[in-house]
């Protein structure tokens, strides 16, 4: 059973969905049918769908499927209530289904204020409870210690277990506190159909076809040659095959010095990996700054009267952008003879972002239906635009805490670096134990490094991936610091 909450936030994209093809002309089964099959690049609220189609298939009728839809989600219920009604009672669902979309619309925009109103209060949680908090506890279990002689067990539970398992539980919170749910990426299958093909197999297409997958290839030969750096830049992960085993081989030599053993190892694998996801999202988000301007320019172009393929060529030669290699690419396919909804597809597969899969599937379904899909074409570059700017603010609003979090962790260094050279300098002349100290709150401001800078990336750009360079970071300024006072 797929959860209300993935229902919910996948709904403002169905119903979108859902008036778009209503628009070109598709009817309340065909407009259906056409999401549950696409359901993989619209999430689970288009998924629901799929039960609706399977009991028409039965000989129930659209409008008793929707009624009788069985979900978790009170919202896609009310939703397929009222969408059956309305084709029932007028016979077109298109006032509706624009009045749901704007309402939703709305609905997603107090949504995003309240959630980003919450973030700043659990980013202040954050600094209270994992900054003030085990600084508080460390060195009052570190005097209570000293004073009382006890043993140092508390203390490591609070370093060890508390400080890590309450950074994973912070996330996870905040995690499920998202009102949105990220759509991954997934590949359309080829498309082998040509411009002109009227018939199942067209003589000499396989051949053609063969010859633009060899093409493909070369292109792709070369700029790997010309650039090996790409390779790892579409996907970030691909480094740890070597980073990996470069750590490993790096930290050996020094394994007599157990924090510049961790330092080296954990540098060499993930410093690669953090480089190259900040690229990577760099680059993803030009994109998705490029695609309103791209999917405007096409529902221009088709307005004036040319067709899909001649629109795709134009805004190739027109793009100025960070999608201009990869047009060039679909126009050259276009000029090779393949369909335009084809080289889109293969745009698609190289472009990686579920908001292009979005645009091609609305292209290649409201294309069974209408010959014009300027104003779906249009529609989808509002829609696109009001969703980037969402986003960017939201990494606006947030980018702050960033700053935040990277004060607090040297405030928290700061206090350790004086406790270590002053406090336990002075009573290393007792018979008190201070390398155990010492040890621990050297561990300590190392864990909370890692776990600060997490959060920091969870916060501000909505992926814990996206928090390993701050994790970086703050463990070698850690690491840096404590060797240069020659304290490990």
């Amino acid at each position: 059973m797929r959860s209300k909450r993935r229902i919910d936030a996948t709904l403002f994209d169905a119903v979108q969905y859902l008036y778009i093809l209503h628009k070109s002309g598709a009817s309340q089964y065909e407009a259906v049918k056409s999401l549950s099959e696409n359901s993989e690049y619209f999430g689970d609220a288009a998924r629901e769908f799929s039960q609706v189609i399977s009991d028409t298939e039965l000989g129930v009728g659209i409008h008793d499927a929707l009624l009788s839809l069985d979900t978790p989600s009170k919202k896609l219920r009310r939703f397929a209530a009222g969408y059956a009604a309305a084709v029932r009672t007028t016979g077109n669902a298109v006032p509706y289904l624009e009045d749901m979309v704007n309402t939703m619309r709305e609905e997603q925009r107090i949504l995003q204020e309240k959630y980003l109103s919450s973030l700043g209060v659990f980013a202040e949680i954050y600094l209270t409870l994992f900054v003030a908090g085990p600084l508080f506890a460390v060195t009052a279990g570190m005097v209570l210690g000293i004073i009382s002689s006890a043993d140092t067990v508390g203390l490591s539970a609070v370093i060890y277990a508390v400080l890590p398992l309450g950074a994973v539980a912070y996330l996870i919170l905040l995690d499920s506190m998202d009102n949105t749910v990220s759509i991954p990426h997934r590949n359309f299958p080829e498309l082998k159909v040509f411009a002109g093909s009227t018939a199942v197999h067209v003589e000499g297409e396989e051949e053609q076809f063969a010859s633009l997958k060899s093409y493909e290839k070369r292109l792709e030969r070369n700029a790997v040659f010309e650039n090996p750096l790409s390779y790892f830049m579409e996907y970030p992960e691909r480094i740890f095959f070597i980073s990996l085993p470069a750590g490993i081989l790096f930290s050996l030599p020094i394994t007599e010095s157990p924090y510049l053993w961790t330092a080296v190892f954990l540098m060499t694998v993930f410093v690669p990996f953090a480089v190259f996801h900040t690229i990577q999202t760099a680059r993803q988000r030009k994109a998705e700054a490029s695609i309103p301007n791209f999917c405007r320019r096409l529902a221009e172009s088709i307005s004036q009267g040319m067709t899909l393929a001649d629109a795709v060529c134009l805004s190739a030669d027109d793009e100025t952008g960070s999608l201009k290699r990869e047009l060039k690419r679909a126009s050259s396919e276009i000029i090779w003879g393949e369909t335009a909804v084809s080289a889109l597809i293969r745009f698609a597969n190289r472009m990686r972002l579920s908001s292009v899969n979005r645009i091609v599937v609305l292209i290649k379904e409201s294309g069974r239906f209408s010959s014009d899909a300027s104003d779906m074409l249009s529609l989808t570059a509002s829609e696109e635009k009001m969703r980037f700017l969402a986003s960017e603010n939201r990494r606006n609003s947030m980018s702050m805490y960033t700053v935040i979090m990277y004060l607090a962790y040297f405030v928290f260094l700061f206090v350790t670096v004086v406790i270590l050279t002053v406090f336990l300098e002075a009573m290393s002349v007792t018979a008190v134990p201070t390398e155990i100290y010492e040890t621990l709150l050297v561990n300590a401001v190392l864990i909370h490094g890692i776990c600060s800078g997490l959060a920091a990336g969870k916060l501000a750009e909505e992926s814990v991936f996206a928090g390993v360079k701050h994790a970086c970071i703050m463990f070698a300024a850690g690491t840096a610091v404590f060797s240069s006072l020659g304290i490990v």
